[in-house]
């Protein structure tokens, strides 16, 4: 997802991931996803590396997931509408703890 490696996310990396999830975004608000300030949020690394490896396949080498594994974990995780969409606002609120 960071292709650079800055750290950050920035529009195209962004938009790249939604692609890659199949879900629409306008450009509109990949920018406010860009622009949003960073938010304390109460996990550290390793919380972070422990999702990794929860999702991940047994036979991946170690520190790394494959896309589909990513995707499964993420669209999993996803409550849809009877509509058949997902409340990004509302997944983004929830892990900004808002």
């Amino acid at each position: 997802m960071d292709k650079d490696r800055g750290g950050t996310l920035n529009t195209e990396e962004i938009k790249n991931l939604m692609d890659l999830l199949g879900m629409k975004v306008k450009a509109e608000d990949l920018e406010a996803m860009v622009m949003a300030k960073p938010a304390n949020l109460p996990y550290n690394r390793e919380d972070v590396m422990r999702a990794f490896r929860m999702f991940a396949e047994k036979d991946a080498p170690a520190g790394c997931i494959s896309p589909e594994a990513l995707e499964r974990a993420l669209v999993n995780s996803l409550e849809v509408s009877q509509e058949g969409y997902i409340d990004y606002h509302k997944k983004c609120n929830l892990f900004l703890n808002k």
